[in-house]
C-alpha cells in the first residue's frame, strides 16, 4: 500500500500507530513474541532518525553503489539477516518518494532471500507500506517509482493508494489550502493574488529562528552569522579526509 497525503495530514502519526498496534497484535501469534514482525525504515539517515528507524541500506545490507541485475547476499550475511527478520510480516518505508526503482528491487530481492520463497511473490510475501508524498523530494539518482517501466513493475503493478486529505497540523483552513496550492504548483503556474497576499501577511520583518529554505550559499552565510553571534572566539580547524585504498587496504590522505 502507498500511504500519501500533504504536509500535516498525519502520515508520521499514522506510521507510529500502525507500527505499535501491528507489533502488539502479531506478537500474540509469533512463536517468539520478541521476534521482529513490523519494521520501520527510511531511505536516508535524517528520515530514519525522525521515526526512530534505520536506513533501508543498513537494514538489508544494500551497498550505496549496488547495481542491477540484483546481486544476492552470500550465505553468511543472509543467514545473519534471516536470524533477525525471519518473522517479519510488515515493512514500512517512510519518505518513499526518495526511493528509486533499483533500491525497491533490492528490497524485493533481499526479502525473497530472507523468506526463502521459491515463487515470485512480491517482497517474499511481506506486506510493504510505502509512506510519503511524490510532490516532495525525488530520488537523488535513479528513476522515481511512479515512472512506468518494462517487465515486472513492483510499484505500479502491486501498490494501491490510500490518501490522507484532512490537514490536522493547521487549524486555519484557508492557510492550509494555501499550503496545498503551493505543494501542487508547477514552475510555470502563477500564484493567485489572494495566495500571494496571504503569504505576504505572514511576514513580520523580524529575524526568525526557523529553518531557512534557500540556496546552499545563502544557507552557509546564515549559519556563519549565527555561529558568530553565539561566540566571538571562533576557531577554524582544517579537516583531513582519509580513505582506504582498495588495493593496498591502507589509509590514504
Amino acid at each position: 500500500m502507498f500511504l500519501t497525503g500533504g504536509a500535516g495530514t498525519g502520515k508520521s502519526h499514522l506510521i507510529k500507530a500502525v507500527y505499535y498496534e501491528a507489533t502488539r497484535i502479531l506478537a500474540r501469534i509469533l512463536p517468539n513474541p520478541d521476534d521482529v514482525s513490523v519494521l520501520l525504515t527510511a531511505p536516508t539517515g535524517v528520515a530514519a532518525f525522525n521515526i526512530n528507524a534505520n536506513t533501508i541500506h543498513s537494514t538489508f545490507s544494500i551497498a550505496i553503489d549496488a547495481q542491477l541485475p540484483y546481486q544476492p547476499l552470500g550465505e553468511e550475511k543472509i543467514n545473519t539477516l534471516r536470524s533477525k527478520l525471519s518473522s517479519l510480516q510488515i515493512l514500512i518505508i517512510d519518505e518513499i518518494s526518495m526511493v528509486d526503482k533499483k533500491l525497491l528491487g533490492y528490497v524485493h530481492g533481499r526479502l525473497r532471500q530472507i523468506k526463502q520463497t521459491g515463487d515470485q511473490l512480491p517482497f517474499g510475501g511481506v506486506a510493504v507500506i510505502g509512506v510519503g508524498d511524490f510532490y516532495q523530494l525525488p530520488p537523488v539518482k535513479g528513476k522515481a517509482l511512479y515512472v512506468n517501466s518494462e517487465g515486472v513493475d513492483l510499484w505500479n503493478d502491486y501498490f494501491s493508494i490510500a490518501e490522507l486529505t484532512e490537514v490536522v497540523r493547521q487549524q486555519d483552513s484557508e492557510f492550509a489550502e494555501t499550503l496545498n496550492v503551493i505543494r501542487k504548483r508547477q514552475k510555470s503556474d502563477d500564484l493567485d493574488a489572494h495566495v500571494v497576499t496571504m503569504l505576504q501577511n505572514c511576514e513580520t520583518g523580524e529575524e526568525g529562528k526557523g529553518i531557512h529554505i534557500s540556496t546552499n550559499q545563502k544557507v552557509d552565510e546564515c549559519n556563519i552569522r549565527k555561529l558568530h553571534s553565539l561566540s566571538s572566539d571562533v576557531i577554524c580547524i582544517n579537516a583531513q579526509d582519509l580513505y582506504r585504498d582498495p588495493k593496498t587496504k591502507k589509509l590514504v590522505k
